[in-house]
């Protein structure tokens, strides 16, 4: 049996995105604000039992998300945080 990694989760992709991001010349600042917004999107999932896995990933847990994220900070805050 061929079992294969669960390459399609978002804390197994992070690095590929941020090669991205460096690849498309983006700031280190910005760099440094995109996979934190990664890693509390990874926390936020793992914490209430949402998928992981980027296929499994709807709407509705996003937008979970953003309200936890507006809930706990200043709107402002949030939208230079996540924005």
């Amino acid at each position: 049996m061929d079992i294969k990694p669960d390459v399609d989760n978002v804390v197994n992709l992070a690095p590929s995105f941020r090669r991205a991001l460096l690849a498309a010349n983006k700031a280190p600042r910005t760099i440094d604000s995109y996979m934190e917004a990664v890693r509390l999107f990874a926390r936020f999932l793992e914490a209430r039992g949402m998928p992981l896995q980027v296929g499994a990933i709807r709407r509705e847990h996003v937008e979970a998300f953003l309200a936890d994220i507006l809930e706990r900070f200043k709107p402002a805050t949030a939208a230079n945080k996540f924005r």
